[in-house]
């Protein structure tokens, strides 16, 4: 799923009571495409479509 993350994205969460900017935003996008279980299902998908790096 794509979401797109624009001001007003980030109003409605403030609206709803979270506590986020959009550079905290980023910032937890950043740190959840490192994430093990994230790589692991990359890996999957480029063995599952040929793909080498």
């Amino acid at each position: 799923m794509l979401i797109n993350c624009d001001k007003f994205f980030i109003q409605e969460l403030q609206k709803e009571g979270y506590d986020l900017d959009y550079k905290k935003v980023i910032e937890i996008y950043r740190k959840s495409r490192e994430s093990n279980g994230y790589q692991k299902r990359q890996s999957q998908k480029r063995k599952m479509y040929g793909d080498s790096e």
